[in-house]
């Protein structure tokens, strides 16, 4: 945890080699919760639940991933709920298949 004099910052990181799913609870409070990519600079909201005296934030990391949690502006409700990313299978390709581009539009040929 670093401190700064408005917020506060947290490294958490995942030492497995399988996705780490984790509800991070943090002594702060108060505070908007946002999460800090290392490796773009990005920054993006996080869900977050302030109770109890206490801010927790639910996260998924992938193997050996890391991210800053960040708090730095004051929040202005207790709880944010963001939508869960999902994968679905619209579709399967099997046997031979071909794969043909337009001409003139710069693909192979």
């Amino acid at each position: 945890m670093a401190g700064l004099a408005d917020g506060d910052v947290f490294w958490v990181n995942n030492r497995n080699k399988r996705v780490g799913t984790l509800e991070a609870s943090f002594r702060v409070l108060g505070k908007d919760a946002g999460l800090w990519q290392p490796d773009t600079g990005e920054v993006e909201p996080a869900p977050y639940l302030i109770a109890n005296g206490r801010t927790t934030v639910p996260l998924r990391l992938d193997p050996y991933d890391a991210v800053f949690v960040v708090f730095l502006k004051p929040a202005s409700i207790l709880a944010r709920a963001m939508p869960r990313e999902s994968e679905t299978t619209l579709g399967t390709a099997e046997g031979p298949w071909t794969v043909g581009f337009q001409a003139e539009r710069g693909a192979p040929a």
